[in-house]
């Protein structure tokens, strides 16, 4: 990592309400290009990919999550 950048935080778990849309404020607004996605479980082949507002916001919508949702637990 070069000198005067910053390193954007690694997230593990985030808790959330399920079905519901999802914004994570990463605190600062970060430059250059970022990406990001979640998965399940770390062993798991799906990720879903996160949209990112400001370059400091990471949003996924609830059409993202609805398939997540599992009405039997």
């Amino acid at each position: 990592m070069g000198a005067g950048k910053s390193r954007v935080p690694n997230l593990r778990t985030i808790n959330a309400f399920r079905g519901q849309s999802l914004i994570i404020d990463l605190g600062k607004v970060f430059e250059g290009t970022l990406t990001t996605w979640m998965k399940r479980d770390p062993k798991d082949l799906i990720y879903r990919s996160f949209e990112i507002k400001e370059n400091r916001y990471l949003f996924l919508p609830k059409v993202k999550t609805e398939d997540y949702y599992n009405s039997t637990t």
